[in-house]
């Protein structure tokens, strides 16, 4: 029997509580593959093991090394992302109707961020990155910054992407 303490929880008799069976979600069955998604990043899919193998113990070792493989090739993949050669500009700009994360297209062009209050800029050190991508200087100084491109030409950088999304790759301003 369910005892009540009225003075504790306050409760209204459930009778007259309005239900309407459409407002309530039933749940639905978990898929079968949710396990994945709890899974660290790293684990390999375990299906291919599970029609080689014929003992749990087996299983267990089988995919203790598949773990073991896949996390020493995943700190391969990741110290050589920390070994990648350190690029020389200072951002590369993507049009993002052109990006993909699987592929690795060039930028749009390349920026190379410049205090004005340090030494002067020289031409040598900006041809040197010089290439087919074009390359934008950002010049700044007191809260002031400038764009310019590789040809010495000022330009209004909203402008700019403008052009390179239309295929405008000249033009400026």
């Amino acid at each position: 029997m369910l005892h009540r303490n009225n003075q504790l929880v306050p409760t209204e008799d459930l009778k007259g509580f309005p239900y309407d069976p459409r407002s309530y979600r039933i749940p639905r069955k978990p898929l079968r593959n949710s396990r994945k998604l709890l899974r660290p990043a790293y684990w390999p899919d375990f299906d291919a093991i599970t029609s080689t193998v014929s003992s749990w113990s087996e299983y267990a070792s089988e995919r203790k090394s598949f773990i073991k493989s896949a996390r020493e090739a995943a700190d391969i993949r990741r110290q050589a992302r920390a070994q990648e050669v350190h690029s020389e500009y200072d951002f590369e700009v993507f049009l993002s109707d052109r990006f993909m994360h699987s592929l690795s297209l060039s930028p749009a062009f390349r920026v190379i961020c410049f205090d004005s209050r340090q030494a002067a800029l020289s031409c040598a050190y900006t041809h040197r990155f010089a290439s087919d991508i074009p390359l934008v200087l950002s010049i700044f100084d007191c809260g002031y910054i400038c764009f310019i491109e590789i040809s010495g030409e000022s330009i209004d950088l909203n402008r700019y992407l403008e052009n390179l999304r239309r295929g405008k790759m000249g033009t400026s301003q």
